[in-house]
C-alpha cells in the first residue's frame, strides 16, 4: 500500500465545508436567525478528517514496518508549527496595538500554552470559568484549544496503535471502536454538570478523532465489502448540513447529539464514489473547494485573531466589516500556504532549516510574551498620565484565603460576590469579635454539595480548592448562623426554598441577603488612540469622567453621575430577582436584606459609585466591589437590625 496514492480531493472538498462553517459561525451572520448556528461542529469534522488521514499514513507505515516515530513528528513539526508559530507572532503584534493590559497579560499566558500545546487546559479553567462565551470571543488564541486536542493525540496514538498491531493484531478494531463508545459514554455524562469541561478536554474528544480512525481501518482492510454508493454519501452531507442549521450553543455538546455530524462525516469519507461522476463528486471536488480545503489549516488558524482582535475596534454588527475581515483572512491564510506551509512541507526542505525556522520564532514568541506577562500588560501603552494611571487603574489588595479558627460565628454562602461580602464583614468593626468564614459554592447546588461533601457543581478541579473547600465545610457544619449571599441566578432562586428548609433542618439561623446593583457600561468612543479608546468604551462612568477630564467630578458632576450610573442598571432584572427573593424569605419566616436599595434610590433614580475619599466602590459591572473602600460597605450594613442581631449574639 502506497500512501501517495491516497490522495481524496473530496477530503479537501469537506475541509472546506468545515472552515467555512467555522468562518460563518465566528462571523455570527443573521438573517432573521443566526446562520449556521451549529458551525462550530466544523472542527468535529476535522477530528473525524485528522484521525483518518493520520491513520490511514500510520497504519500503511506499521503494516510495511516502516514506521519511524520520529519520521512522524518530524512530519507533524513541518506541517503545524511553522504556520502556528507565524501566527501567534502576527497575533502578538495586532495584541500589542489593541489589548489593554489586563487582556494582553492573558493573552500572552495563552500564548505559553499554545506553543506546548495545553491551551485546551488555559481556555478551560482560565478564561471560560470565568468569562462568558461572548467574552471568550474577545481572546485571539481561544481555537487552538482544538489544535491542543489534536496534538496530544498525536503524540499518544502512534505508540498505542503500534502495541495494538504487535501484541493485539486482531482485536485493534474491537479496541478502538470499545475506546471511542467510553469516550462518548464520559461525553454524555460530563456535559450536563461539566460542559466547559466535556468541551475542551481531550478524554472526552477523543471519540471523534477515533471515528476517523476506525473508517481507515475499514478503508485500508475492508474497502472491498464496502458498497461505494454516492447517494450515502449524499446523506452524510445532509447530516452535516442539517447539524449546521440546527445545532446551537445551547446544545449538549459533544454527546450523543454530535453524533449526527459525526455519522455524516464517516459516510462521507466511507461511501464516496469517485468513480461515478455527478453534481454531487462536481462540487466536493470542484476547484474552489479543493483549493479552499488546502489553505484551510493557515485559514483557520488566522481568522480568529483577526476577527477576535477587530471586535474591540470596529463595529463588529457591520456586515461591509465582516465581507472586509473574511477578504483579509482569505489573502493572509494564501499567503501563509504558499510561502510557508508548501515549502516547509516538503520532504527536500532541509529539516534542520525547519528546526532552525521554528526555534527562532519560538525563541522571540517567548521573550515577548514573558515580558509582557513580567511587565504586566505595560500599562504605559496606554499614554495615560499619572493622575488617571492611579485613579482609573488601582489595584484591588489581593483576597486572603486562610481561616485560622476552629469554629465560625458566620458562614457566607454563594459565589464570588458571597467572596466581596466576606471582606465587608470581616473589615467591620463591630464584627471584630466574630469569626467569619464562607461557604464559596453555588447556590443552588447547596443542598447537594453538603450532603455529598464535594464541590458538586465546581467545574474546576485542583488540591488548593479541594483543602479550602474541607476546610469551610467544617465550618459550615459548626456554624449557626448562616448568611446566604450571592450573584442570584435563576437557578439559586428556584432551589432556594428547599435550600431553606434543608438549611432550618440542620438548626441554622438564615440571613438572605438581595443581589448587588449591576450594570450594562456604555460602549461609546472618543477622539482618543485607540488604547485609550478601548479603555474609555470597557471602563464605568467615574473612569470615563477622569479620562476625558483628568480630574475627579465636582458636587455637581457626582450627582449626574450618579442618575447615569443608575440610567446603565440592569433595573427589571434586579427588580424581579429582588420581590421572588423576597417573597420565599417572608413565606418561609427568614430574614431578608435588600442589599440593592442600600446603594440604588429607585425614588431618586441614582446610585452611589464612590465612597467619600473619592474612591469608586465598583470593581466590574457584574456587581463586585472594590476591597480597597470597605469603609463604605461597613457603614451600610453597621445599623442594619439584621447584623445587630448578629453581632449580639
Amino acid at each position: 500500500m502506497n500512501k501517495n496514492n491516497f490522495y481524496r480531493p473530496e477530503i479537501d472538498g469537506l475541509r472546506a465545508i468545515s472552515v467555512l462553517s467555522v468562518l460563518i459561525y465566528h462571523l455570527e451572520i443573521s438573517i432573521n436567525h443566526r446562520v449556521f448556528s451549529g458551525g462550530f461542529l466544523g472542527v468535529d469534522i476535522f477530528f473525524v478528517i485528522s484521525g483518518y488521514l493520520i491513520t490511514k499514513i500510520l497504519l500503511i507505515d506499521l503494516e510495511s514496518k516502516t514506521f519511524s516515530y520520529f519520521d512522524f513528528i518530524k512530519r507533524r513539526i513541518r506541517r503545524i508549527l511553522p504556520v502556528l508559530f507565524v501566527v501567534i507572532l502576527l497575533s502578538t503584534i495586532g495584541a500589542w496595538f489593541i489589548l489593554l493590559p489586563s487582556s494582553l497579560t492573558n493573552f500572552s499566558k495563552s500564548v505559553i500554552y499554545t506553543v506546548f500545546f495545553n491551551s485546551n487546559f488555559f481556555f478551560w479553567h482560565d478564561i471560560f470559568l470565568k468569562y462568558s462565551h461572548e467574552q471568550a470571543q474577545l481572546y485571539p488564541l481561544l481555537h487552538t484549544w482544538s489544535l491542543a486536542i489534536e496534538e496530544q493525540y498525536y503524540l499518544i496514538f502512534p505508540i498505542v496503535l503500534l502495541i495494538l498491531i504487535k501484541f493485539l493484531k486482531e482485536f485493534k478494531l474491537l479496541i478502538l471502536s470499545l475506546t471511542a463508545i467510553i469516550s462518548l459514554t464520559l461525553s454524555q455524562i460530563f456535559v450536563f454538570k461539566y460542559p466547559s469541561f466535556a468541551f475542551y478536554l481531550l478524554p472526552f474528544r477523543v471519540w471523534e478523532i477515533l471515528v476517523g480512525s476506525i473508517c481507515a481501518y475499514l478503508i485500508l482492510y475492508m474497502n472491498d465489502h464496502i458498497y461505494k454508493k454516492n447517494f450515502i454519501a449524499l446523506i452524510g452531507l445532509i447530516l452535516v448540513l442539517l447539524s449546521f442549521l440546527l445545532f446551537n450553543k445551547d446544545t449538549p455538546h459533544p454527546s450523543i447529539y454530535t453524533l449526527v455530524p459525526i455519522l455524516g462525516v464517516s459516510l462521507i469519507i466511507l461511501f464516496y464514489n469517485k468513480s461515478k461522476k455527478n453534481w454531487f463528486t462536481r462540487i466536493m471536488t470542484s476547484n474552489p473547494m479543493v483549493k479552499l480545503g488546502l489553505i484551510s489549516y493557515s485559514l483557520y488558524l488566522i481568522h480568529f485573531p483577526i476577527f477576535s482582535l477587530s471586535r474591540r475596534i470596529l463595529n463588529f454588527e457591520n456586515y461591509d466589516v465582516k465581507i472586509m475581515l473574511i477578504i483579509i483572512s482569505l489573502i493572509v491564510s494564501f499567503i501563509l500556504f504558499k510561502f510557508i506551509e508548501i515549502p516547509l512541507r516538503k520532504k527536500n526542505f532541509n529539516f534542520k532549516i525547519v528546526s532552525f525556522i521554528c526555534i527562532f520564532l519560538l525563541l522571540i514568541i517567548f521573550g515577548i510574551n514573558f515580558s509582557i506577562i513580567r511587565n504586566e500588560g505595560y500599562i504605559k501603552r496606554l499614554g495615560l498620565n499619572s493622575f488617571q494611571e492611579r485613579s482609573i487603574l488601582k489595584k484591588d489588595n489581593p483576597i486572603i484565603e486562610n481561616y485560622n479558627f476552629d469554629k465560625s460565628d458566620i458562614v457566607i454562602i454563594g459565589n464570588s460576590h458571597a467572596i466581596d461580602f466576606e471582606r465587608i464583614l470581616i473589615n467591620t468593626d463591630t464584627f471584630a469579635n466574630k469569626n467569619v468564614s464562607r461557604l464559596n459554592i453555588q447556590l443552588f447546588c447547596l443542598k447537594e454539595t453538603i450532603q455529598k461533601n464535594y464541590l458538586a457543581c465546581e467545574r474546576s478541579f485542583n488540591m488548593k480548592k479541594k483543602k479550602i473547600f474541607e476546610k469551610q465545610i467544617k465550618l459550615f457544619n459548626n456554624a449557626e448562623n448562616i448568611i446566604l449571599k450571592t450573584r442570584w441566578s435563576n437557578e439559586d432562586i428556584s432551589a432556594l426554598e428547599e435550600n431553606l428548609d434543608y438549611l432550618k433542618n440542620l438548626n441554622k439561623k438564615i440571613l438572605i441577603i438581595g443581589p448587588n446593583p449591576e450594570f450594562s457600561w456604555s460602549s461609546s468612543e472618543i477622539n482618543l488612540n485607540i488604547l485609550q479608546n478601548q479603555l474609555y468604551k470597557n471602563s464605568q462612568p467615574f473612569d470615563q469622567f477622569i479620562l476625558e477630564n483628568n480630574r475627579y467630578p465636582n458636587t455637581k458632576e457626582i450627582e449626574e453621575l450618579k442618575k447615569i450610573y443608575f440610567n446603565l442598571l440592569n433595573l427589571e432584572e434586579i427588580l424581579e430577582k429582588n420581590e421572588e427573593i423576597k417573597n420565599i424569605a417572608n413565606k418561609n419566616k427568614i430574614d431578608y436584606l435588600n442589599f440593592f436599595e442600600l446603594i440604588c434610590s429607585e425614588k431618586e433614580k441614582k446610585c452611589d459609585f464612590m465612597d467619600s475619599s473619592l474612591n469608586k466602590i465598583y470593581r466590574t459591572h457584574q456587581g463586585h466591589f472594590k476591597q480597597d473602600n470597605l469603609d463604605y460597605f461597613s457603614a451600610l450594613i453597621k445599623n442594619s437590625k439584621y447584623f445587630k442581631n448578629l453581632i449580639n449574639q
